[in-house]
């Protein structure tokens, strides 16, 4: 974006800068107005996620990503429906409400080298790593959780109250190994994506994770499922690459999943720096799409497709029709929010 969303949310701003004006109300409403009726039988939740603040104090965010999460919940029963909405209370959410400033690493907004520091002092010493959960939601291990691409930890919360319970910590050995079976560290340094998907078979939910290389291993997108009811990851296979790619959603059908491997990678050594994740991206223009078809039950590579360089940031649908793969998703010439080309 050429401007800072918070110099965007002013009254002679576009019409799409609505869309990033801070939300500082949490309100609950017992029962809306409503024209028509809605069916008897209707009873449950309709949560959605997404960020809702997009300054710190004065410090004013660069992206949409960045800002902090906010719940919103609509509870229908007996014809009625009621209403309340809620922020997650991430770690990097109260560091801004007491200290009024940005504390914690986001997406696009650079953070100055003391704060980012201090993250990094928290970390080296075992802490849990913040999670603003503002993208997606799941149910995993039996609790309603929030998700983002910036950790691979979910964010609990209440359905009822929306209150935030904390991190579901995993239970498995991929917090201290690839899938590959290869020992890491730093495992809160991984790349993933909020949209997971539920198999249609079994009902696990299947993910990836980005393992940064080191010496003597290649980064590695890496697979796992979550059987039903569990907070246990297992592998599934992994492809190794040599950048990463920024991939936001894949496709997963009955018996395969599809990895859509883009052009916009990502160079570690601007993070190594002190650059946002954001800024790391470049968007290679010479590099194809690839698209890559693994088995889902034992993780090998099937096929692999190369087509025009192109991005895919949602996918809609996929399932498989014999032996062919059908995939429905929303690809563009290249990724608007690449800041260079090569």
């Amino acid at each position: 974006m050429s401007n800072r969303i918070g110099e965007l949310a002013t009254d002679d701003a576009p019409p799409h800068a609505t869309g990033f004006r801070t939300l500082d109300a949490e309100i609950v409403l017992e029962s809306l107005p409503t024209e028509g009726r809605f069916p008897d039988w209707l009873e449950g939740s309709l949560v959605r996620n997404g960020p809702g603040k997009f300054e710190a104090g004065n410090d004013l965010f660069n992206h949409h990503f960045d800002g902090f999460a906010m719940l919103h919940r609509f509870g229908f029963r007996n014809g009625q429906v009621s209403y309340r909405n809620r922020y997650l209370r991430s770690r990097s959410f109260e560091y801004a409400t007491q200290k009024g400033r940005m504390g914690y690493p986001v997406f696009a907004t650079r953070l100055d080298p003391d704060r980012l520091e201090r993250v990094s002092e928290q970390l080296r010493k075992g802490d849990t790593p913040d999670v603003n959960a503002s993208v997606a939601l799941a149910r995993i291990a039996g609790q309603h959780v929030a998700l983002t691409d910036g950790s691979t930890l979910p964010m609990a919360y209440d359905l009822e109250t929306l209150e935030t319970r904390g991190p579901l910590v995993w239970s498995d050995r991929l917090q201290d190994q690839d899938c590959a079976g290869n020992p890491i560290e730093n495992w809160f340094h991984r790349a993933t994506t909020a949209h997971c998907h539920v198999a249609p078979a079994a009902g696990d939910i299947i993910n990836y994770f980005t393992q940064p290389g080191a010496p003597g291993r290649a980064t590695a997108y890496n697979f796992f499922r979550i059987p039903l009811g569990t907070r246990r990851r297992e592998p599934i296979g992994l492809l190794t690459t040599g950048q990463a790619a920024f991939v936001h959603a894949f496709c997963v059908t009955q018996r395969r999943i599809v990895f859509p491997e883009n052009p916009l990678r990502s160079d570690p050594s601007v993070l190594l720096d002190g650059g946002s994740w954001a800024e790391s991206l470049h968007w290679h223009k010479a590099v194809p799409m690839i698209f890559h078809v693994l088995d889902q039950a034992s993780g090998n590579l099937l096929r692999r497709f190369e087509v025009r360089p192109s991005y895919i940031m949602h996918t809609i649908n996929a399932y498989d029709d014999g032996d062919t793969v059908v995939l429905d998703v929303a690809a563009y010439d290249m990724a608007i929010t690449s800041p260079s080309y090569i």
